[in-house]
């Protein structure tokens, strides 16, 4: 039975393929949601995606009375409104003082957990959780939140992750020198802190005495926190004294030893890394330099290995540079596919025409523009010069990505493109796993990475399918020999109990 699949699969597959970057015109109104009814203060929005692909987009909204509430939105895959959700899939939560949320994470349970800030006498870290229906989760810390004041000034939650039944929160604390500290904190499930995590549960920390915020974290398998942001160097020139930065630490908060000098790395002169992703035993790190001067804003992306160096395989000796003459153009976020190529979305703005573009380039492992992507690599949009930028990017399906920003009204704008000319498996019905095949093509051996250790079954097909090879899976990792098959294209099927996966691999 599954054979047909395939093959009817194999069938299909020859007149579903979309350009790569492209809008979905499938979602929402011809590929983007758009709601003109609310305001938003700020451009703090978040995107996440549950594992049945409803999305759920944080921000804050600016009410009727001039007052200001958390706004939390559940669409359907296809974006549609889910009315179960709260009020009628829209869930206002109002703070007194006044909060504002910068990440949302959507936990495996159905609820959603939020960080942010809340104004206080000053600004303290807030994070909120809230039950799957959208009302605030009262075994959560205090009525559902939970505060941290460093007791001098601005406090803020930038980012936010789940590991072993806790949270850690990433962001700054302010000092008695009224500067920023890099903060990591961590509390349990309960919103209690840990306090076997740094000091009591908060590990602050002030490097040259300057403005440094993490703006994006991430767990690894082994619990060891990488952290990206910015850090100003006392001293130097405003404007060239802010230094990309990332630095690691184990889960309790100790730092690794092994990364970078003495668990620090300054990657680049610039504004600030905005976006942190993983692939195998390496790290992309994403974000902007801005020249104030000309108005001019560069994408600067940066990979490294896990001890922190860059890697010289990358671009020019591990950092790539993005930029347009007269444009603005700043990698705010950024997504990983399961082939291993980056994406990354952002503005691009010629200030002085009232150009404003959506843009995204994707890039591929070595560093170089993906061709296949948009237009020579560049994906750009341009609706009634009205977008401001991609502020979050998200999966959802293996051929789709979202984005999420704000047009120049300041009203939400969430897009769907498709990324990958193969024939999406979920479209067929068939369930799809998040797995990691690669490299792709591939010349001699495969790799596949999967989130079990379940028996599984793989089959090779070409492209009339035939069955080619045959193979079990057994393990998280495995390795696939092909060194002994022509050239050409091959259609990798992998099932158990439950699930099917289709992808389309490249042998050369």
């Amino acid at each position: 039975m599954k054979k047909y699949i395939l093959i009817f699969i194999l069938l299909l597959s020859s007149f579903v393929f979309s350009q790569d970057g492209e809008l979905d015109l499938s979602f929402a109104n011809n590929g983007i949601y758009n709601p003109t009814n609310l305001n938003y203060a700020g451009s703090l929005l978040d995107l996440s995606v549950d594992s049945s692909n409803n999305i759920f987009i944080s921000g804050n909204v600016v009410n009727s009375d001039g007052t200001k509430s958390i706004m939390v939105i559940k669409l359907l895959p296809h974006g549609e409104i889910d009315t179960s959700f709260a009020n009628n899939g829209y869930s206002y939560v109002n703070f007194n003082p006044t909060a504002f949320v910068s990440k949302n994470i959507v936990l495996e349970n159905g609820k959603i957990i939020l960080v942010g800030r809340i104004r206080t006498n000053n600004n303290d870290i807030l994070i909120v959780r809230l039950d799957s229906d959208g009302t605030l989760d009262s075994s959560f810390g205090i009525n559902g939140r939970v505060t941290i004041d460093s007791g001098f000034g601005d406090d803020r939650g930038m980012a936010v992750v789940e590991y072993n039944n806790s949270y850690i929160i990433g962001g700054y604390l302010s000092n008695a020198q009224n500067n920023t500290d890099f903060a990591l904190v961590r509390i349990d499930e309960y919103g209690a802190l840990m306090t076997g995590f740094g000091n009591n549960g908060i590990l602050q920390i002030d490097r040259d005495n300057g403005q440094d915020i993490i703006r994006d974290i991430l767990v690894d398998d082994l619990g060891n926190i990488l952290a990206c942001g910015n850090t100003t160097v006392e001293n130097w020139p405003p404007y060239d004294n802010r230094l990309f930065t990332a630095f690691k630490t184990d889960d309790s908060g100790n730092f690794d030893a092994n990364f970078g000098d003495d668990g620090f790395v300054n990657i680049w002169l610039g504004d600030s890394a905005y976006s942190l992703k993983k692939i195998d035993d390496s790290y992309f790190i994403t974000g902007i330099n801005f020249d104030p001067m000309s108005d001019e804003g560069k994408t600067v992306i940066a990979k490294i290995d896990s001890s922190g160096i860059l890697e010289n395989s990358f671009a020019l000796n591990g950092v790539l540079i993005l930029e347009y003459v007269d444009y603005y153009y700043a990698g705010f976020s950024s997504l990983i596919q399961d082939n291993g190529k980056l994406i990354v979305g952002g503005p691009r703005v010629d200030f002085f025409n009232g150009i404003f573009d959506l843009s995204y380039s994707r890039i591929n492992p070595n560093g170089t523009l993906d061709v296949s992507f948009g237009n020579n690599g560049i994906a750009s949009f341009n609706f009634l010069n009205q977008l401001d930028a991609s502020r979050s990017l998200s999966k959802q399906f293996d051929n789709k990505f979202l984005s999420l920003g704000l047009d120049l009204n300041n009203h939400l704008f969430l897009t769907r493109h498709n990324i990958d000319q193969s024939l999406s498996i979920n479209d067929s019905g068939i369930r799809n796993l998040n797995y990691l095949v690669y490299p792709n093509p591939v010349n001699d051996k495969l790799f596949i990475k999967r989130p079990t250790r379940e028996p599984a079954t793989g089959n090779l097909y070409d492209t009339t399918g035939k069955l080619i090879l045959s193979f079990t899976l057994n393990d998280q990792e495995n390795q696939i020999n092909l060194e002994n098959l022509a050239d050409g294209i091959y259609f990798l099927e992998i099932y158990d109990t439950k699930n099917i996966i289709v992808r389309k691999v490249v042998i050369e």
